[in-house]
């Protein structure tokens, strides 16, 4: 009887394997539409002609490559980085982004995730170099949401992130349709 009621709940649930690759695909849809969205915001903020009636798969396999693409067609190789060093790495912070930020796994080590960048923005004022890049501007797309559900108190003990994102949003061309995020410039509690 035993074995039977194991089995039995084996074959129900989110343990099946069927029920595990649909919620792969979801994961996978749902990002994709996030990307899509992004690349969108990517284009007005590039001032480019969006890409709204062709099917955005085949031109842009993923972010990245079109993430690059974009930055390509609007002739600003700026934002892929001046040099080899600092193209390295914004295509590391893209990717960043897509394995610890775009994932289902960030909501449960979200403050981790968060905590990380704010101690690698300690002493930087953009992600890469000392001007704005992808990495800046596609960060900034994926951390909206997460940081206008913060406090104010949880945000200043991500000073150095809040900082960044407080910089990043004011960039005029950037924040376009995304509502601001007030940080206050006086620390409110101590």
């Amino acid at each position: 009887m035993g074995v039977l009621m194991k089995k039995k709940n084996l074959d129900s649930g989110l343990g099946t394997r069927e029920t595990r690759e649909l919620l792969i695909d979801r994961s996978r849809r749902i990002a994709m539409a996030a990307f899509d969205d992004d690349l969108r915001a990517l284009e007005r903020i590039l001032g480019l002609e969006s890409c709204e009636g062709k099917d955005r798969k085949t031109d842009y396999p993923g972010l990245l490559s079109g993430a690059f693409e974009v930055a390509r067609r609007a002739s600003r190789p700026d934002l892929l980085g001046t040099n080899v060093a600092d193209r390295a790495l914004v295509h590391q912070w893209l990717e960043y982004r897509l394995v610890h930020l775009s994932s289902p796994s960030c909501r449960e080590g979200k403050h981790k995730m968060l905590q990380e960048l704010n101690n690698y923005l300690a002493d930087q004022v953009y992600m890469v170099g000392n001007y704005l890049t992808l990495a800046d501007i596609l960060l900034y797309f994926c951390l909206h949401p997460i940081m206008v559900e913060m406090t104010v108190l949880e945000r200043e003990e991500l000073d150095c992130l809040t900082r960044w994102f407080d910089h990043i949003q004011h960039q005029p061309e950037v924040r376009q349709h995304l509502p601001p995020v007030i940080v206050p410039r006086n620390k409110l509690y101590s």
